[in-house]
């Protein structure tokens, strides 16, 4: 946080922000930045390889039923999301 708290001030300023929404943006930046290095560390610590993101798997390709659910609604739930 101390080399964002430079620019954060600098922001605070700029947008008039008083001294209590000022630390709320500290804070949210403090706990974005522990996400992430969390994020990191679990990753670095599973000893994958690779990263795949949501977009890089192919969903039209294998239709999968969901539990509860015939083929039927299960297809026509995977359209709906993947549809743009």
């Amino acid at each position: 946080m101390s080399h964002q708290l430079d620019q954060a001030i600098t922001d605070a300023a700029a947008r008039n922000l008083s001294l209590a929404q000022a630390l709320e943006s500290l804070v949210d930046l403090e706990l974005e930045s522990r996400n992430s290095r969390s994020i990191e560390r679990r990753f670095r610590l599973s000893r994958l390889h690779a990263r795949h993101s949501v977009d890089s798997f192919h969903l039209t390709r294998s239709v999968a039923v969901l539990p509860g659910l015939s083929a039927d609604k299960s297809g026509c739930l995977l359209r709906l999301w993947s549809t743009p």
